[in-house]
């Protein structure tokens, strides 16, 4: 076989183990399977494959090598190694997305490290493995598919819409490289669809997220993995979906770890570089009376935290940041856990102040400054 028919067999990795597979088949060698018992022999060819993608294949040596007047043992052994890339784009599921215009595109992700700029305006196909639910739920079905004609293109925008595409243009992976299949014919996309999402950062738009192109019943579905690049470059993201003639704020994208430092200033705790977002709660508990149940108090914007006059000069506390989530109502611990990235110590001297002597007396001794036999 040439290389330029091996390539030609091989559209996609999946593609390129199968003609390898049949081309040791060919040579005479056989299969081996993980969960059977291997019986190997002195010469024996065998291979094994795994993940549909990757290829081992072995011959088993005969432990001599024949010389002019006898045997030489042969201690050692060879490895042959190859490996090669694929970079595409993988279609995700649910991934018609209907745009203006009615054009059909696909919502597919990068894999690999591919050249973009040599991706536009060229005739695209499919290829591939496609993972299907079977009888059990742990072990899918699959399937290899193949299209030898073209199916779409990922056009490149004109000059007159980008006079700066010549002097650098940087590429968003999630909207300026979806392939366009065609445009959808009236009446195709299973009814009116709604308006697109819209993602805000503060109060401007900064992306539009445009439905699925097919839904079922009455759910419509939204590619919401096209916001990455925008959520990677804004630390905080709100999402507003069209309700009949209102729009509705559904969600907040806010980053994983909301400060990365806290410290008393003025009757306040002051968070570090805290994102500025509005709709963030914080829970305080004193570390010199852990038996009190967490003080909840807004954050500002300005990521300042006000004190209860109870707790002012109160002593260190660990802070607890969370975001205000309408759909979800969760209580808070009674103590955080120490593996939450939103937990924060804030140091300070001092015990809370409490009406309760012998409160009062436990809160010293926690912080050592009265003994305990007392």
């Amino acid at each position: 076989m040439t290389l330029k028919e091996f390539l030609d067999k091989s559209p996609v990795n999946f593609f390129a183990a199968l003609t390898v597979e049949q081309e040791l088949l060919n040579a005479g060698f056989e299969r081996l399977t993980p969960i059977h018992k291997w019986e190997l022999k002195p010469g024996g060819r065998y291979y094994m494959m795994q993940n549909g993608s990757a290829i081992f294949a072995f011959i088993m040596g005969t432990g001599v090598r024949p010389i002019i007047g006898g045997d030489l043992p042969v201690p050692a052994f060879h490895i042959i190694s190859a490996h090669s890339d694929s970079p595409c784009f993988r279609v995700k599921p649910d991934c018609e997305m209907l745009s203006d215009g009615r054009m059909l595109k696909l919502n597919t992700e990068v894999y690999g490290g591919p050249i973009l700029y040599t991706w536009f305006d060229r005739p695209l196909s499919l290829a591939g493995r496609v993972v299907k639910r079977s009888i059990h739920p742990l072990h899918p079905a699959w399937d290899l598919v193949r299209f030898d004609e073209p199916m779409m293109t990922i056009p490149h925008l004109a000059i007159h819409f980008n006079r700066q595409v010549n002097e650098g243009n940087p590429l968003s992976k999630q909207k300026d490289m979806l392939p366009v299949v065609g445009r959808l014919p009236e009446g195709e996309e299973g009814g009116e669809l709604p308006g697109p999402l819209t993602v805000l950062s503060g109060e401007e738009p900064v992306q539009r997220v445009e439905p699925a192109a097919y839904r079922g019943g009455a759910t419509v579905r939204y590619p919401i993995a096209q916001i990455g690049d925008t959520a990677a470059a804004h630390r905080h993201l709100r999402i507003a979906a069209p309700y009949r003639d209102r729009v509705l704020h559904v969600a907040v994208v806010s980053p994983r770890r909301l400060a990365t430092g806290a410290h008393q200033e003025d009757g306040a705790v002051v968070l570090a570089d805290f994102p500025g977002m509005p709709g963030v709660d914080a829970a305080l508990y004193p570390h010199r009376a852990p038996w009190r149940p967490p003080r909840v108090v807004p954050v500002s914007k300005d990521g300042r935290i006000a004190l209860p006059e109870d707790l002012r000069d109160g002593g260190p506390l660990e802070v607890l940041l969370a975001v205000d989530d309408p759909w979800s109502a969760a209580e808070w611990p009674d103590w955080p856990d120490r593996r939450d990235a939103n937990r924060l110590t804030c140091p300070a001297p001092c015990v809370p102040a409490s009406d309760d002597p012998a409160e009062e007396l436990l809160s010293r001794v926690l912080a050592g400054e009265a003994d305990a036999a007392r």
